[in-house]
């Protein structure tokens, strides 16, 4: 499984996506320089808990028009050297099948 890796900045513009991000959030190619709640406007349940955490790992199961399944979710500070914050790293994985394969399993 390939990881989507997104920056932002201090200001929580996103700074940097690579494909995979833009493919597993179904994200229009323009994302870059738009807010994070702009970026996740479909997901709020993203916004509201990484907006202010400086670390943590969440797995969610997605249901909206263009996406459904599970994701998991890494968010890293990115600090500089005297541990100043300047924004977040979130890597985005797509895990629905590894919760299915687990549904499976716990039925058995």
């Amino acid at each position: 499984m390939t990881k989507g890796v997104m920056a932002f900045d201090i200001n929580q513009h996103l700074a940097a996506i690579n494909p995979s991000a833009k493919k597993i959030l179904n994200l229009p190619s323009d994302t870059i320089g738009k807010k994070m709640q702009d970026v996740f406007k479909d997901f709020p349940a993203f916004t509201s808990r990484f907006e202010k955490l400086t670390s943590t790992v969440n797995e969610f199961e997605i249901e909206n028009p263009t996406l459904s399944g599970w994701l998991s979710i890494r968010v890293s500070p990115i600090l500089d050297n005297k541990k100043k914050w300047y924004g977040q790293l979130i890597l985005l994985e797509d895990i629905t099948q590894k919760k299915q394969i687990e549904k499976i399993l716990r039925s058995n």
